[in-house]
């Protein structure tokens, strides 16, 4: 059997990183890409670009054609954040975060059904937030953008159904990431405590959930969302 191609944005450090770790374990060919250079290893092919610039993506989704003329499954992992209250944010602000958790999701997903559907067969995970049911203040940039990849993935995981490609999110709660470097340790424990377990989420407990949207097992899961943590 042919060993799964598994593209993974965001791969130079965090949950990325873990997740490219796991796959190559796992004994996939991992793909992944970042803005920071990380170096090819066995199983692994690193694309070093702009996740927010077309052109560069496109030329990415060509040279996996090229190289492996297929995919099995895309992780969409990457993700940007402003906090600020809304009257204090500028529309820079907006335009930057929806242009990296959105957009970049959006292209990514379009080109990479562009390939599954040629093998009837994929499996597309977008990265949410259990901020968006909570309705975190000072987020309004990151959790609309994060709200806004969760309709694009309802809606896809009807479009996509033709060729045989889920669409599912996961939603973590707080992780120890570069993500939550800004928030005091008062911001932290106050957003825990609107969480049912009250504690950060592992990269191990993101990493089964994904295990699961990715299992072949998993055809008749699409469309869903999973957060990590609880909803109090």
């Amino acid at each position: 059997m042919d060993k799964p191609v598994t593209l993974i944005t965001g791969t130079s450090k965090g949950i990325g990183k873990a997740l490219k770790e796991h796959y190559q374990k796992q004994g996939h060919i991992v793909l992944g890409c970042s803005r920071t250079y990380v170096d090819n290893e066995e199983s692994y092919t690193h694309y070093t670009l702009d996740v927010t610039n077309e052109n560069e993506v496109l030329y990415m989704f060509k040279d996996i054609k090229k190289q492996f003329n297929r995919l099995d499954n895309l992780i969409n992992n990457i993700g940007a954040k402003s906090t600020n209250l809304a009257i204090l944010t500028p529309l820079d602000d907006i335009r930057k975060v929806f242009q990296t958790n959105y957009e970049t999701v959006f292209l990514c997903c379009r080109e990479a059904a562009k390939l599954m559907k040629k093998n009837q067969y994929g499996r597309i995970v977008n990265f949410s937030s259990i901020l968006v049911p909570i309705g975190q203040t000072g987020e309004s940039a990151y959790v609309s953008s994060k709200s806004a990849v969760e309709s694009l993935s309802i809606i896809l995981s009807k479009e996509f159904l033709p060729y045989g490609i889920t669409v599912n999110v996961i939603g973590p709660t707080l992780t120890e990431t570069d993500m939550i470097a800004d928030l005091t340790d008062e911001q932290k424990e106050n957003l825990l405590q609107k969480t049912t377990l009250k504690k950060y989420s592992t990269y191990a407990d993101i990493i089964n959930v994904v295990d699961f949207y990715l299992k072949k097992e998993s055809a008749f899961i699409t469309g869903q969302r999973l957060y990590l943590g609880g909803i109090v």
